[in-house]
């Protein structure tokens, strides 16, 4: 193979993956402050959980607000504080483009040194 014929390769998979990039939808992200992560008492596992899985706030909020293009955490407050085999419950507050909710977050250890937990929109 020629070094035109690799060049042409090489920009071929550029091109695809520029507009693969763009055409990702930017509201499946939750973006957060290293400030606002530093509110939840959970451990980094159990924060990347409460984020992401299924159920998690980004999914709660995905359900609750499916047409925002912007989703960022603007708070967390541990109303209860969650550890030593301890219940715990954090408000979460998330901005959207023109408007924020407010999540409860319940944190139930399981007694064999996990951790359940429920997002629910407040009010």
């Amino acid at each position: 193979m020629t070094v035109l014929a690799w060049l042409a390769a090489i920009a071929a998979v550029l091109f695809v993956l520029f507009h693969l990039i763009r055409y990702v939808n930017r509201s499946n992200i939750l973006f957060y402050s290293a400030a606002v992560r530093r509110g939840s008492r959970a451990d980094d596992r159990l924060f990347r959980d409460l984020v992401n899985a299924m159920g998690g706030i980004k999914f709660v909020d995905q359900l609750s607000f499916p047409d925002a293009k912007k989703r960022r955490i603007t708070a967390i407050r541990a109303l209860k504080p969650y550890g030593d085999g301890q219940d715990g419950l954090e408000r979460w507050t998330v901005q959207h483009e023109t408007e924020s909710c407010a999540y409860l977050v319940t944190l139930l250890p399981d007694g064999a040194g996990g951790t359940t937990f429920s997002v629910e929109k407040e009010g």
